[in-house]
């Protein structure tokens, strides 16, 4: 009798592998093609996100110095800070001692009230200073604000130049006062002036310049708007 057959043992041979393709060159560039399309859609939505930001971040700062004039009236038998300058610059080095009558910074006046350091190397942190002008200043140091529009040169000025600021009162009782700004942010095309060096080229929000009104709510002003008053 013939004994069993072994068992047949299975080849040890590695099965050969499917070859491995690669991406073909239209591939590629399709996939190049759909992240242009994803970038041109993407980058845009950034940059009006940051502005957004921005020119909510820039009515903060405004409100808070409201809230600060507020207080310094309340301390101050209801009158005004001031005599101050028209215009304000981060850095609030002009001494007292060194000025002439037509004032000194408002920040100068306020600066109690917003936790600052008042003296001659303070610089106006960036929490109360709009972060589209820092981004966009040419000197980190210069003008941020004006107190009043362009057009009202030949008007009484609220805060007082070359002679005391008026009451608080005073203001919200005569209406083309009332119904100028307390505040409006600066930049180079805003202003006769040359403060090309120390301020933006123009308005850092696109159309309009934000401002800060006598009853502290914050508004703002169309970037053609130079303060015509009301009739």
């Amino acid at each position: 009798m013939k004994a069993p057959a072994p068992p047949a043992i299975p080849s040890l041979v590695r099965p050969a592998l499917p070859p491995q393709g690669g991406f073909t060159l239209i591939e590629l560039l399709t996939v190049i093609a759909i992240i242009g399309i994803l970038a041109g859609i993407m980058i845009p939505t950034v940059g009006k996100v940051r502005r957004m930001a921005n020119d909510a971040q820039c009515k903060t700062a405004l409100r808070q110095w409201g809230v600060a004039m507020q207080l310094y009236i309340d301390d101050n038998k209801g009158r005004l800070p001031g005599p101050c300058l028209v215009v304000l610059d981060r850095s609030m080095d002009v001494l007292p001692e060194v000025i002439d009558n037509n004032g000194r910074q408002l920040f100068r006046f306020l600066a109690p009230y917003m936790n600052l350091k008042n003296h001659n190397d303070t610089l106006v942190p960036e929490a109360y200073v709009c972060s589209g002008w820092t981004r966009e200043t040419p000197n980190p140091d210069g003008s941020i604000y004006l107190t009043r529009m362009p057009d009202h040169r030949t008007i009484a000025l609220p805060y007082g130049y070359g002679k005391p600021p008026m009451l608080y009162t005073d203001v919200l009782a005569m209406r083309y006062i009332k119904e100028m700004v307390a505040l409006v942010d600066l930049d180079d095309a805003f202003v006769a002036d040359d403060y090309s060096k120390r301020a933006p080229s123009g308005p850092v929000h696109g159309d309009h310049r934000n401002a800060l009104f006598w009853d502290w709510h914050v508004g703002i002003k169309k970037a053609d708007d130079m303060g015509a008053l009301p009739q």
